[in-house]
Parts: structure tokens; sequence; C-alpha cells
């Protein structure tokens, strides 16, 4: 994902840790921050300790957001990916709204509105879900298929045929 210009090393720095932050509060691992945010893991690592009063998690990285899903969920991914897609800015760069030309800043926009409108919903989708969902789709290792019947979007993935199929139809 892409960050926005900025007109000043000092200040593309400040908005690098920002986010970074942000992404580490929301539990999103140090190795995708420092990918993301292109700031050394050593830093995040610091930072994860001082605001979750522990080590971060260890072990492999989810390949694909497939094996963070359950069937249930997936009610909730059409409901994200339509948040997503409706701050998507479409002008002269992105006439298509295209996934591909997103930034990190609108992955956390779409997050915080989609806890905004489930706050008081017990089981929600975490962060890391929705940071490879969004990869996922940029990539092409899941597509946005749409309903034949009540023409909604929703998540479809080659590896996974369970998830085939519209989660409000179905």
């Amino acid at each position: 994902m892409k960050f926005l210009e900025c007109d000043s090393p000092y200040k593309l720095e400040m908005k690098r840790m920002e986010i970074a932050r942000k992404l580490i509060g929301y539990q999103l691992r140090p190795p995708q921050v420092a990918i993301t945010t292109f700031t050394n893991q050593k830093k995040l690592r610091l930072i994860w300790n001082e605001m979750h009063k522990s080590s971060p998690p260890k072990g492999l990285q989810p390949h694909s957001c497939a094996g963070l899903l359950k069937k249930r969920d997936m009610r909730d991914v059409a409901t994200f990916i339509a948040i997503f897609r409706s701050i998507i800015p479409k002008n002269s760069l992105n006439p298509e709204g295209s996934f591909r030309k997103t930034s990190i800043e609108n992955l956390i926009d779409a997050y915080e509105i989609y806890l905004t409108m489930f706050e008081k919903k017990s089981q929600v989708l975490e962060f890391q879900t929705c940071f490879y969902l969004i990869r996922d789709i940029r990539y092409d290792i899941a597509t946005i298929a749409t309903c034949g019947t009540c023409k909604c979007e929703f998540l479809e993935t080659a590896n996974d045929k369970a998830f085939w199929g519209c989660p409000f139809c179905n």
C-alpha cells in the first residue's frame, strides 16, 4: 500500500510513525507494519511492548485471508468490502476506484468506520484479517464476486470452496 505525498521528509517520518502506532494498536504484527510504513522493526517491537505490555506474537504469517476466515465471518467481510470500496478515492489517477491504487490510510479509515458501525457486536473482524483481505484482493489471490440474486459483493477465493456463494442468500 502506498503513502500520500508529504512536502517534507520530517512530516513524512512523523506520518509514518503515526500510522505505525495505529497499526500496532490494531495488533498488526511488526513485520507487516515495517513493510507497510518503511519503519525499523526494532523500533516497532519497542512500540508494541509499550502499547500492549507484552512481546509481539511469533510464528508464521498467513499466506492469505482465507485461513483467517470462517463461514460466519463472510457477511462481515462483504460489509467491510462495501465500506472500503465506498471510501476509495475516484479521481483522474484512479477513475474506476481500483483496490490497487489505495493507501494504508484508506484501510485504516474503512476499519474505523466498520468498528463504529458494529461497536455493539461481540464478534468483529480483526484488523489483521482486513489487512490480508485487501492485500489478497489487490494481488488477485481473492476476487470480489457479485451475487446474481441480491447484487451484493462478496469475497471469493480459489483455494477455499467453502466460501463460494453469497453470504446473504446462502
